[in-house]
């Protein structure tokens, strides 16, 4: 190992190794697009419009929610929002909501 070269010590973590796509894409960013139709914050719950149109449900405390400042207080009916899609034992829910 060279002068130069040092290696990581427990006050300066490695960094992290990066995953290169052929593409480009960060695969963070593989979402579905859809519109937020309906949010029932009283109930928790809440609606996704596909681009297809399909609604799709999903539980508030169910989802993880990804961008967005405000976080759960700042999704507003009509938002334009990415999500994905889960296998649950109520069926096909939103299981991600990443906001723009």
């Amino acid at each position: 190992m060279s002068a130069q070269e040092t290696e990581p010590t427990e006050t300066e973590p490695a960094e992290a190794p990066s995953v290169a796509r052929p593409d480009g894409a960060d695969p963070r960013d593989r979402f579905h697009c859809g519109v937020l139709v309906r949010l029932r914050p009283g109930s928790g719950t809440g609606v996704v419009r596909t681009g297809t149109g399909r609604e799709v449900e999903f539980a508030l405390r169910d989802i993880r929610l990804l961008g967005g400042p405000e976080g759960v207080a700042g999704l507003r009916e009509g938002m334009e929002v990415g999500f994905d899609l889960g296998w649950t034992s109520r069926g096909v829910r939103v299981t991600m909501l990443k906001v723009f």
